[in-house]
């Protein structure tokens, strides 16, 4: 397949910005730079809806869902 400049550009760049967030074995739990933990799934939005709405205090109650990752309570990983 071929790649616009563009969408190469895009590839790129997201590589950079992501790379310690991906791991060829699984998902990955990381805290930011806030202090907020993040279950960094890459399943996309209705895919991490699910867990976000039933995994009670699991996940942050109400939070915005995303294509990327799942807000956890702070404090939850150690």
């Amino acid at each position: 397949m071929r790649m616009t400049g563009r969408a190469a550009a895009a590839l790129r760049q997201a590589g950079e910005e992501y790379l310690e967030r991906v791991h060829p074995g699984g998902t990955l739990i990381i805290q930011d730079t806030g202090g907020h933990l993040r279950w960094w799934t890459w399943a996309g939005h209705r895919t991490n809806a699910t867990p976000a709405a039933t995994l009670g205090t699991v996940a942050v109650p109400g939070q915005h869902v995303n294509d990327r990752w799942i807000r956890l309570p702070d404090g939850r990983v150690r």
